[in-house]
């Protein structure tokens, strides 16, 4: 989707939720944290590197969206790699994730 980074810096829409593994979490708030980055760090995460996103539907008010990435470690080493699932929403101009879905574990992510 065209302006797919949020200027207001609110990337995700409240409420959201998030499949991992199976598991379902629901954000209704913004005052619930999204990432664990304590936890991320814990497994010597530095920057999160994005490969390749693909669009892989898009209406005018919603799109759905693949996005492949890769964990970074202190030594600048891949550690992990992994594709996500992203629904993403239009409000009031911008795109907002709507739900994050991915078939396994991910460091980092509640």
């Amino acid at each position: 989707p065209t302006g797919l980074l949020d200027t207001r810096g609110d990337s995700y829409h409240f409420p959201h939720v998030k499949i991992i593994n199976g598991k379902l979490t629901r954000f209704d708030t913004k005052e619930t944290p999204v990432y664990d980055f304590v936890g991320l760090k814990k497994t010597g995460w530095k920057y999160t590197k994005i490969n390749q996103v693909k669009v892989l539907a898009e209406g005018a008010n919603s799109a759905l969206v693949e996005l492949d990435f890769s964990r970074i470690n202190n030594d600048n080493k891949d550690y992990f790699q992994g594709v996500a699932y992203y629904v993403l929403t239009k409000d009031q101009g911008y795109w907002q994730i709507l739900s994050l879905s991915t078939m396994g574990v991910v460091p980092g992510v509640k």
